[in-house]
């Protein structure tokens, strides 16, 4: 099974096209930052700072720790454990090429950009903001 992390739009995990149930929006927000930062070791420092920034509450390594664990249940559900892995710093979501929105669009628009052809890129930039959800980007 291929599984898809959207976040152009709402944070998503998919598998073959349909969108997996059951994370919070504190969840959601954890993952996201892990998405961003594909393939990078991220402490619990650095996503705590990303979630409350300055002024985190008592309870937020607690708070990460419970949120790391919903996401690697809804990933064990979805047959990819392996994506978010414990590191000794911290937490990596080890993504292949073609699982996450972000990446395809970055694609897409470095396709547009070394395209001779304007048609050709104007194409590749359709393709590029068709993967944004929920806005008024789709085409």
């Amino acid at each position: 099974m291929t599984v898809r992390f959207s976040i152009l739009g709402p944070v998503e995990v998919s598998v073959a096209g349909r969108p997996l149930p059951g994370m919070a929006p504190r969840h959601r927000g954890v993952l996201a930052h892990l998405l961003l930062n594909a393939r990078t070791v991220l402490g619990a420092g650095q996503i705590i700072d990303a979630m409350w920034g300055p002024a985190p509450p008592d309870t937020a390594r607690a708070q990460i720790h419970a949120s790391v664990a919903a996401v690697r249940r809804v990933l064990r559900a979805a047959g990819a454990a392996e994506l978010l892995q414990t590191r000794p710093a911290g937490y990596v979501m080890a993504l292949e090429p073609g699982q996450l929105d972000l990446e395809d669009f970055g694609d897409r628009l470095r396709e547009a950009d070394r395209a001779d052809d304007p048609a050709h890129a104007a194409e590749r930039i359709r393709q590029a903001l068709s993967l944004w959800r929920g806005g008024r980007w789709r085409t």
